[in-house]
């Protein structure tokens, strides 16, 4: 198992669930069962936040990059936006939890900033198994 593969996927309301589709068709049934929820779950908190943080409404394309190996898979989001500041949750408010998910799940991850902001992750798959 090894490959790559890029996707666009239009933003909007329904851009989570689109792309959460093409990773478990492109990825997920090579995965442990654990790891493919988890890039499931990641997938859906990073498009979200191009769509919520990032502005990609439907009119914008968000870009979905996965490669992968028989040791990892990585995932990395484009969007149109200019990416914003990673702020610490609390308990009181209702946001501000999904970056901190993609921290404490995935083994890597990480934001660039330039013309659009990319966001990645990485989960290693011998750790779950």
């Amino acid at each position: 198992m090894q490959g790559r593969a890029t996707f666009q996927v239009a933003g909007g309301v329904h851009a989570p669930a689109r792309a959460r589709q093409i990773v478990s068709v492109t990825v997920g049934p090579a995965l442990p069962k654990e790891r493919a929820y988890q890039a499931s779950l990641l997938t859906s908190e990073i498009v979200s936040n191009s769509v919520v943080h990032g502005g990609a409404g439907d009119d914008d394309q968000i870009e979905l990059s996965l490669s992968w190996d028989v040791d990892w898979v990585r995932l990395e989001v484009t969007d149109p936006g200019p990416g914003f500041e990673m702020i610490d949750p609390e308990p009181e408010r209702p946001g501000g939890w999904g970056l901190a998910l993609v921290e404490s799940i995935s083994d890597r991850w990480g934001v660039e900033r330039g013309a659009r902001t990319r966001v990645w992750f990485e989960l290693g798959l011998q750790a779950a198994a």
